[in-house]
């Protein structure tokens, strides 16, 4: 049996091709895709964040192929990706929208009511949502005439794709994408559809929820389509192995730290629990300028040299910042508080550089700092869950992403 993995990243879509019931109980990965999707599109405000729904699906096609290229079609196929966005699908499936991904802020623009649309909602519903949320991006779009008029339902990206994958015309997902979106019931395991009807967004068909692993149709080439699965929910899958005594560390675009619980845990921002997959919780602490801080820290060296004369350096300086890193010597280190896009439960929180000496005020100690400040606000969300869920028995951290894997420091 041949099952096909497909990761709608926020930058990247990645394709992996499993061979699965060798001798044993074995499989092993006959192939491996990545390809930078390049789908986003212009925004007309700076807290826009907005990518092309046909282009991904487009190019999840293209990547399937690639995989289906040597030994064919593949038995199955499952779609993961970035969770939390929202777009708009008329009565044929098709996008009536672009994606709203999790990193789009208009939900945490200040409301009439006070506070900002996403906080206006919490309080509501009594439900925890936060900017970047479908429900809450959803409600600002409401508010200000920006639901098309051939919009028939909502859904997420890795639910869209999947639909039209599957040759179906409405889209399904399983519990973990459809707590993503807010709105969740995580005690009864179902779409809280009072609180849906209580912000009034019932206007429009919400994806229905259905098992992890339901069959939800076929590609034409006859791979059978299962429900999408939430990409946090999917690397925990993928890289824990005893999941009661490891953790789960990932610092992409965004980091976070991920921990399994048996019960449902009461958590505060930035930490929530999600569905996790057979059952069980995923407490989660996320932070959402992990290594897209280090990108703007690259950004900035780049601009200084380009200011000072030397011209824009040809290709990223992340290896030099690296090696920078590591060769930091033992001054006083700088404080850097990494949070510039906020936090979950605070969009108005800013970063900040503290603690500066003549000794530390050094590209070097610059490059340390932000590092320190990243693992810092996961170590944070790390400690905070333990204490909340009493765990004591964390005996291994895993960890993964580019940002880690390409950074020794």
């Amino acid at each position: 049996m041949r099952f096909a993995g497909l990761d709608l990243g926020t930058t990247k879509i990645a394709g992996l091709l499993l061979e699965a019931g060798l001798p044993g109980g074995g499989a092993r990965v006959r192939h491996v895709v990545s390809r930078d999707h390049q789908a986003g599109l212009p925004g007309a405000h700076p807290w826009e964040h907005l990518q092309d729904p046909e282009r991904l699906l487009a190019l999840a096609r293209e990547v399937l192929g690639e995989l289906s290229a040597e030994d064919g079609p593949p038995d199955g196929l499952c779609v993961t990706g970035q969770m939390h966005g929202v777009l708009y699908v008329d009565r044929a499936g098709r996008a009536a929208s672009p994606l709203w991904t999790w990193l789009d802020r208009r939900a945490g623009l200040a409301h009439p009511e006070g506070g900002s649309y996403a906080q206006v909602l919490s309080a509501r519903t009594g439900c925890q949502l936060h900017p970047g949320y479908g429900a809450a991006t959803h409600f600002y779009n409401r508010d200000h005439g920006l639901v098309p008029e051939s919009a028939a339902g909502l859904c997420a990206l890795m639910d869209f794709v999947s639909m039209r994958l599957a040759g179906a015309w409405r889209p399904a997902t399983d519990p973990t994408i459809a707590a993503s979106l807010g709105f969740y019931d995580l005690g009864r395991d179902r779409l809280d559809a009072a609180a849906v009807r209580e912000a009034g967004l019932d206007d429009l068909e919400w994806s229905r929820v259905v098992p992890a692993g339901t069959r939800l149709g076929a590609t034409e080439e006859g791979t059978a389509v299962l429900a999408p699965l939430g990409d946090n929910q999917a690397s925990f899958l993928g890289s824990i192995r005893d999941l009661e005594r490891s953790a789960l560390l990932n610092v992409g675009t965004g980091g976070q730290i991920n921990l399994f619980s048996r019960q449902v845990v009461p958590l505060q921002p930035p930490l929530d629990a999600r569905p996790f997959p057979g059952g069980g919780f995923l407490l989660v602490g996320a932070s959402l300028c992990a290594g897209k801080a280090y990108a703007l820290l690259e950004e900035l060296f780049a601009g200084v040299l380009e200011s000072f004369g030397a011209g824009r350096p040809e290709a990223p300086l992340f290896d030099r910042m690296n090696r920078l890193a590591r060769e930091a010597g033992e001054e006083p280190a700088l404080e850097v508080d990494t949070r510039f896009q906020g936090t979950r439960g605070d969009p108005g929180v800013t970063g900040r550089i503290g603690n500066i000496t003549p000794g530390n005020l050094t590209p070097a100690a610059l490059v340390r700092g932000f590092l320190r400040g990243i693992a810092g606000e996961l170590h944070d969300c790390y400690r905070r869950m333990t204490d909340a869920a009493g765990v004591r028995r964390i005996t291994a951290i895993v960890a993964s992403g580019n940002a880690i894997r390409r950074n020794p420091a």
